[in-house]
């Protein structure tokens, strides 16, 4: 009886799946050929049950990297650009230290942008390093 514990433990523990392919995702987001600020994009893939969102720098330009390691899991992502900006884990202020001042958008981001399934904005992730995207939106 022990025994097929012990076996039935390791075949649980070999069992499990290894880690998702990732490919590096990173570029620039810009409108009417002017960088983007004080906005986050927006990854999502469904099929694989993953959506991830990063704030803009302030030169438009962005890095996904998440607890999960750099870049995205390997997949076709549906993407938006959302006005306004999420806090980056290093600008989270300490209990009594006054909360950075987020730079106010630049610009008007047409409502199609906001939403993955209206945006018509894509990225194909490939495993390891992929070529810099570039979003290109108009007004």
């Amino acid at each position: 009886m022990r025994m097929r514990i012990v076996v039935g433990l390791l075949f649980l523990v070999g069992c499990t799946p290894p880690p998702a392919p990732r490919g590096t995702v990173k570029g620039k987001v810009t409108l009417d050929s002017q960088p983007i600020t004080g906005a986050t994009i927006m990854f999502e893939n469904r099929e694989i049950g993953v959506a991830r969102t990063y704030s803009l720098d302030e030169d438009g330009s962005f890095e996904i990297k998440s607890y999960d390691g750099e870049g995205l899991p390997v997949g076709k992502y549906q993407v938006a650009i959302i006005p306004g900006s999420t806090m980056k884990s290093d600008e989270i202020p300490l209990a009594g230290k006054p909360i950075p001042k987020k730079p106010p958008p630049s610009t008007k981001i047409a409502l199609k942008y906001h939403n993955v399934d209206t945006s018509e904005l894509s990225a194909d992730v490939k495993e390891g390093q992929n070529t810099p995207l570039e979003f290109k939106l108009v007004k």
